[in-house]
């Protein structure tokens, strides 16, 4: 059996925490899945070498899960932003995200799940925008979005 190495990219609200140790024991106890997440606190290091760090994660593995909730449609929204001409002071989970769906110097593309958290399926629909790398250009070939209870049920996407 071929395993996929996942990265779990997510919004580090104390309000999703939970949501986050869910993903990262449903990831744990599946034999195919290896779990290639950040699992500890790394604010005490520049922004900088924190990235260098998620990128060798991301680099690694082959599928990026993104944990959508409530507050990166709303409140938090800055950290799956773009800022125009600056990468590295772009949101974190956007350059997640972007680093994910290139193939560049040691990265090769990632496929993207796209878990929709706290009632947001209205986005698969449309009726919330979803963030705007998820949309933009070829990348939604790349991206597979799937409700968080469908996911914990069978997370083999």
């Amino acid at each position: 059996m071929s395993k996929t190495t996942c990265f779990l990219s997510f919004s580090h609200e104390n309000c999703n925490k939970h949501l986050f140790n869910e993903m990262q024991n449903l990831i744990t106890q599946k034999p195919n899945l290896i779990n290639y997440s950040e699992r500890e606190d790394k604010s005490r290091f520049s922004d900088l070498t924190i990235w260098k760090y998620l990128l060798n994660r991301i680099s690694r593995s082959s599928c990026t899960i993104l944990l959508l909730t409530n507050d990166l449609t709303s409140y938090n929204r800055h950290k799956i932003s773009y800022v125009k001409g600056d990468f590295l002071n772009s949101g974190w989970i956007y350059n997640e995200l972007s680093a994910s769906l290139r193939d560049w110097k040691d990265n090769r593309l990632n496929a993207v799940v796209c878990v929709l958290c706290d009632g947001l399926s209205e986005c698969a629909n449309g009726g919330i925008p979803k963030p705007e790398i998820l949309t933009a250009g070829d990348n939604s070939q790349y991206i597979v979005t799937v409700k968080y209870e469908d996911f914990k049920n069978n997370p083999d996407y």
